[in-house]
């Protein structure tokens, strides 16, 4: 069965918030070619700094940094795919110092969330979030916990978790979705798609067999 919405976002201004407060690129971090991985990268990274990803597939698990936009070379999903190998969650915004965005990557492999926000302002866009699992927590797909959140042209499918399967939300938060594709999500509880307690806002999401 296929759920296809369109709201009014009434969030808008934090997007263009999140967007306005990104610094001008000061410096371009090249993976393979600068740093041999996409954490090496990051870790070598200034405020306001990109890391430019190369095509191919990474098995990393990622803490992001403040003020750093990670980007792939073709900022489409199908060019890097990073993969956590079933070692833990694949990429972690965790208290971070100011907004970051995410743009361009497979994100799979992870055992406790794809993508894990605590705390943290970021946006992402065009990104793939599949076949990742929380057993025992919420959000096998994204977890997101104190953060404001922008996904624009994103796909979250084949996820799994105790609750919300797909993306789980709790405390502060604010989850913004467009154009979005959530699909074959599955929760052993409650919330195959979603587990929201918090604002959510929608704009043409298409959610389908979760």
């Amino acid at each position: 069965m296929e759920t296809r919405f369109r709201l009014v976002i009434t969030g808008a201004a934090t997007i263009l918030f999140l967007f306005s407060v990104i610094p001008a690129f000061s410096a371009v971090i090249h993976v393979p070619s600068d740093q041999s991985t996409i954490q090496a990268g990051i870790d070598a990274a200034a405020s306001g700094d990109t890391v430019l990803v190369a095509t191919g597939t990474y098995y990393e698990i990622i803490e992001m940094k403040g003020d750093v936009s990670l980007l792939s070379e073709t900022g489409r999903a199908d060019c890097v795919t990073i993969d956590a190998a079933e070692q833990s969650g694949v990429v972690r915004f965790h208290s971070l110092s100011g907004p970051c965005l995410l743009e361009g990557f497979t994100i799979t492999g992870g055992i406790f969330h794809g993508l894990d926000f605590i705390g943290s302002e970021v946006v992402v866009k065009n990104c793939l979030i599949t076949d990742n699992r929380a057993w025992g927590s919420g959000g096998g797909g994204v977890y997101c916990r104190d953060s404001s959140v922008a996904f624009f042209d994103c796909v979250i499918s084949n996820n799994q978790s105790t609750y919300g399967g797909g993306v789980y939300v709790r405390g502060t938060s604010n989850l913004e979705m467009t154009n979005c594709l959530v699909k074959g999500n599955r929760a052993s509880r409650t919330g195959g798609a979603l587990d929201i307690n918090g604002p959510g806002y929608f704009l043409e999401c298409t959610f389908e067999d979760n």
